[in-house]
């Protein structure tokens, strides 16, 4: 090999070094993000002492006595525990639709997350699932516009067929991924404030032949979604509802 071709090779090297040490340090950050938020998603929140949720003792009574939705009326709610939490589930009805089961749970304290609720009520429903899509829409409150979005799918059982729709609401926002709410969380601390939720589910009967397409159903459940967000922030997730 000629000397200018090791000497060029050389000077490669050198020139990589600087960049595997950004790629090196790059990596150490990513493995400690990686490692800090399964922490905080077990709330083992190590690093800050996060402010309480000021009004957590309201929050907590949805689930013993449900929400009042306008337009609606309220045949039954009971205390239901499903994969080790308290959920209100809530059976309301208008006009001549068939009753809806509304399912609500808010944290239990102030360190609660998330989880893994879509699954649990899955479980325990024995559903099988398809048609799963996006419901995404603006909900327009007394103080903002906020962005919603939940999940809309067919699910059935041997003897039932339903459009569900399933999301955590919080004051600002609303989606069905747990991490939405874990970031929105975060901001709200870095001004010492909180963003608690309530994880919502409902499901919709439907007639398996003449519904097949659950975007039939779609005008429908956006507007009963617009008007739980709405509900929820107003009486129980707004900041300054304390």
């Amino acid at each position: 090999m000629k000397s200018g071709e090791v000497e060029g090779l050389s000077s490669l090297k050198r020139k990589s070094f600087p960049i595997a040490k950004g790629a090196i340090a790059l990596l150490l950050l990513l493995l400690l993000f990686v490692g800090a938020v399964p922490s905080y998603l077990k709330g083992k929140w190590s690093w800050v002492k996060p402010p309480n949720i000021e009004n957590l003792k309201e929050i907590k009574s949805i689930t013993d006595n449900g929400i009042d939705l306008p337009g609606w009326k309220t045949i039954e709610q009971a205390k239901l525990r499903i994969g080790g939490h308290k959920w209100s589930a809530q059976t309301i009805t208008q006009e001549d639709r068939k009753p809806i089961v509304l399912l609500l749970r808010p944290p239990n304290d102030h360190k609660g997350q998330p989880e893994v609720e879509w699954m649990d009520i899955a479980g325990v429903e024995k559903w099988k699932i398809d048609s799963l899509r996006k419901l995404a829409q603006t909900v327009e409150t007394e103080n903002a516009s906020i962005p919603v979005t939940a999940r809309f799918f067919k699910a059935w059982t041997d003897r039932d067929t339903f459009a569900v729709v399933q999301w955590y609401a919080w004051s600002t926002a609303g989606n069905p991924a747990p991490s939405q709410w874990f970031f929105a969380d975060q901001r709200a601390q870095l001004n010492r404030e909180r963003r608690p939720w309530v994880a919502v589910s409902f499901k919709i009967p439907i007639d398996p032949l003449k519904d097949r397409d659950i975007e039939t159903i779609r005008p429908f459940a956006e507007s009963l979604t617009q008007q739980i967000q709405k509900t929820l922030v107003k009486d129980f997730l707004s900041p300054n509802h304390a």
